[in-house]
């Protein structure tokens, strides 16, 4: 169905098609101005035969059949209109309409790829109002032109069930996630990072619901997956890793929580300080792994460190995160009887942002 982001975005197509191509070619036009001539005249007949040799000539010529095809088919709607011969003219509308948006197919599916990195993008920043709307077009975008459960309608999927999860919608991000898994282990397969990536995405949900039993299978198949396909130097890797440890962190099992911790910290050290948020994310949770056992001199340096990356090369955006990495060693200060040094931490930190828990 034609929804209204994804008239946006055809309309938007459709000017840029128009643009390239023109209403029709010279042909066409005189083709037209001929069949008026002849209706004019009352010669129906001998104008049907023009749009009849014309649509002929047209169809022998595939790679260019869409937009002089979908002109012709135009002309005859056009003539059958005059003759009173409804049927017949919707018709030709309609594969008229059907070959202009086939002709128009390429570009929107490219639009759907731009409007989709975009929304992810923005996502990631938090700008959700805007992200949301984009994820959306693509994903109307892509259900209307390609087979149902292709790789690009998992994507937008698994792109819009973020969304949802950032924006609090867990139960439709948790149904969006799911289609996207299914469609992914169809079209790409079982054992392929995207779908891992999709059910590293799907254990996320279940960690903030801590819904651990669902969310443990999930991030070891994941981590199996990446470790084979992606390799032992791999973001996805460092990120899944993250994940499983926080589950083990939540459950008390911190002895297994902080060597998969170490893992993700040694890959993303060697990725550099492009992924310094990833980077902050994992020496805060080590951190609070050493804090909850009680080695106070070890997690220290990572709360520390990760400040300072923040600091140094955090966006805007990662703000929050940096007074939530802030609010833990200013807790740790607390327990360890430097109050006067904490109340400075938090009181430095709480002019930038407001708190949120990592």
């Amino acid at each position: 169905m034609l929804n209204h982001r994804y008239a946006l975005a055809l309309a938007a197509v459709s000017c840029l098609a128009l643009t390239l191509a023109g209403c029709g070619s010279a042909d066409t036009s005189k083709l037209s101005s001929d069949v008026l001539n002849e209706c004019k005249n009352n010669n129906f007949a001998a104008a049907e035969r023009m749009v009849d040799q014309a649509l002929q000539n047209a169809e022998r010529k595939k790679p260019q059949q869409g937009p002089e095809l979908a002109s012709i088919l135009t002309v005859q709607g056009d003539l059958y209109v005059k003759e009173g011969k409804l049927n017949d003219a919707a018709q030709s509308y309609k594969r008229a309409t059907d070959a202009r948006k086939e002709a128009m197919k390429p570009e929107l599916l490219a639009l759907s790829r731009s409007l989709n990195g975009l929304g992810t993008v923005y996502t990631e920043q938090g700008k959700l109002v805007a992200a949301g709307d984009l994820l959306q077009q693509a994903l109307a975008i892509r259900e209307d032109n390609l087979p149902a459960g292709s790789i690009e309608i998992a994507e937008s999927e698994n792109s819009v069930a973020r969304f949802l999860f950032e924006s609090g919608n867990r139960a439709g991000a948790e149904a969006l996630f799911k289609e996207s898994l299914e469609d992914y282990e169809r079209a790409a397969g079982v054992d392929s990072t995207e779908t891992a990536n999709v059910r590293n995405n799907l254990a996320s949900l279940y960690l903030a619901d801590n819904r651990y039993a669902q969310a443990e299978p999930l991030l070891k198949w994941s981590v199996d997956v990446f470790e084979k396909k992606a390799g032992p130097d791999s973001l996805e890797l460092a990120g899944t890793l993250n994940n499983l440890a926080e589950l083990y962190r939540g459950q008390g099992r911190l002895s297994d929580a902080e060597p998969l911790f170490r893992r993700s910290i040694a890959i993303y050290e060697r990725a550099g300080n492009q992924h310094s948020a990833n980077l902050s994310r994992s020496l805060n949770n080590l951190a609070l792994v050493y804090q909850a056992q009680r080695k106070f001199r070890d997690a220290e340096p990572l709360y520390k460190r990760a400040i300072i990356i923040l600091k140094e090369n955090g966006s805007v955006e990662q703000q929050s995160t940096l007074k939530s990495i802030a609010d833990n060693y200013a807790e740790l200060l607390r327990i360890t009887s430097r109050e006067a040094v904490s109340q400075a931490m938090v009181d430095n930190t709480g002019r930038q942002v407001a708190v949120r828990r990592y």
